[in-house]
């Protein structure tokens, strides 16, 4: 049953073949199970923290000169790990 309350589309389904003689009213319980749905679903958690989103937020809020040497010491990191790729990706960004 649980698992009908928190599909719309299986509930409206379920109470369609109990109201045959109602088929005006389908769109209004669809409507009443969506809601029902949210109501009963748990919270979802914001997205964890990851590294990347760290140094975004980071170099969203950096004066020019802070920008400008994370932006180095990150292309230095990549290239001493052998990643130019990343090191050329992040000096096309860098640009931006």
């Amino acid at each position: 049953m649980c698992a009908q309350l928190l599909d719309p589309l299986r509930a409206t389904a379920w109470w369609f073949l109990d109201n045959t003689d109602k088929p005006t009213e389908a769109v209004e319980v669809a409507r009443h199970f969506r809601e029902l749905r949210e109501l009963l679903l748990p919270e979802e958690p914001p997205d964890p923290d990851t590294v990347g989103k760290l140094v975004d937020e980071l170099l969203s809020s950096a004066e020019p000169p802070v920008r400008r040497h994370l932006i180095h010491t990150l292309r230095r990191a990549f290239t001493g790990f052998e990643r130019q790729d990343l090191a050329e990706r992040l000096t096309s960004l860098a640009r931006h």
